[in-house]
């Protein structure tokens, strides 16, 4: 089974989740710091970090930025309290595959990293399930998609973190010319700088120290599909120019070499927040208006109240497979929690919300009990 590395310093509560992983076949290693576990992934490679916030010579943020400057594609699954539901949001922002809430429930955790521990790379990723959603504002999104979908354009899909940006990609991809041809998906937060040029367009052998063989790039491997690049404004200034010319001229060079290689790929890009245009973080202008030739907004789920209970009912159903449970859907006084909540972490704060509860049920329906003392407010 996948090697794991559990960083937390709660020692009775490492020791809880060791044994409970060990008990299912799972090869687990501890670290109770940022040190201990930046030399744990120094010292050999893991399939997952389950990583917690709160340690005591950093935090769990911190040293999610640092694992992936080492390793991108390492898959790390972020633990925090409920009340701190907005730093796990952060995490996933940052490239987290997933999040639980604390106290951890075993059942829920062993189904998470099963599923997260498949996860060998973004290319290697199966596509997700496009469930559609009933509200005015899922309905004038989905127009969009239709519009453009057939197009070649260039599309910019701005919105908050977990509101399903890369769902509308795919979609897009889906209705395309392209539909037979690759998709590939980027998290441009997870590239470190170092070597971000070499991931996306790729390099020959020698071209820096660990270059031993030729390597395509994600540009290369989308060849008459479509690149789906994720939380675009985290691609630096001197990537951007890269980026741009290649957009440009329809070419591509790999680092090490002068060889130009016609370039035919459709770009999808996303962003959760605002590119910073003309701020410190300085996102290219020209860049900005070649990746926008066609911009969706995608809204929030506060926003989407009428996709509340058809979501809810979806993550139901799907739960139910996966724990061999019969939950019939929400309880009334539930669902008028949903309503009111502000759901900061949007469909992936549902999904986790209800899995977590379905797996905990007893009854036929979910009732307000089953939900973290934190989400009643």
């Amino acid at each position: 089974m996948p090697p794991i590395l559990l960083v937390e310093d709660d020692f009775s509560y490492q020791r809880l989740l060791k044994k409970f992983l060990e008990k299912h076949g799972f090869e687990v290693e501890v670290a109770a710091t940022k040190s201990d576990a930046l030399r744990w992934v120094r010292e050999r490679r893991f399939e997952l970090v389950l990583l917690d916030y709160w340690l005591p010579d950093g935090n769990g943020l911190e040293l999610l930025e640092e694992l992936f400057t080492k390793n991108k594609h390492l898959p790390v699954v972020f633990l925090s309290n409920y009340t701190e539901v907005r730093i796990a949001v952060q995490a996933i922002k940052l490239g987290a595959k997933d999040y639980i809430t604390k106290p951890v429930n075993p059942e829920e955790l062993l189904q998470v990293v099963k599923e997260v521990c498949q996860i060998k790379s973004p290319e290697q990723q199966s596509s997700p399930t496009f469930y559609p959603g009933e509200s005015q504002g899922f309905q004038e999104t989905y127009a969009l998609v239709e519009v453009v979908a057939p197009t070649e354009l260039t599309v910019l899909l701005m919105g908050e973190s977990g509101t399903g940006k890369e769902f509308f990609a795919r979609k897009i991809h889906a209705l395309s010319a392209r539909q037979a041809a690759p998709f590939v998906a980027v998290d441009c937060g997870s590239l470190s700088l170092e070597l971000a040029a070499s991931e996306l367009f790729g390099h020959v052998k020698g071209a820096f120290t660990g270059a031993i063989t030729d390597r395509q790039g994600y540009l290369e491997e989308a060849q008459g599909g479509t690149l789906f690049l994720d939380e675009i404004g985290n691609l630096h200034p001197d990537v951007q120019a890269k980026m741009l010319r290649a957009i440009q001229e329809r070419v591509i060079q790999k680092v090490g070499s002068q060889a130009s290689i016609p370039l035919d790929i459709r770009i999808i890009a996303a962003t959760n927040e605002a590119l910073d245009i003309r701020g410190e973080r300085n996102f290219r202008l020209d860049l900005y208006h070649r990746l926008s030739e066609f911009r969706i907004d995608v809204p929030p789920l506060r926003k989407r109240k009428e996709d509340i209970l058809p979501y809810a009912t979806y993550f139901i159903e799907r739960s139910n497979r996966q724990f061999h449970k019969q939950v019939e859907g929400l309880a009334p006084e539930t669902l008028a929690l949903f309503q009111n909540y502000s759901w900061p972490g949007n469909l992936r704060e549902l999904k986790n919300l209800v899995r977590r509860a379905v797996l905990m049920a007893k009854g036929p329906f979910l009732t307000p009990d089953l939900f973290p003392e934190g989400f009643h407010v």
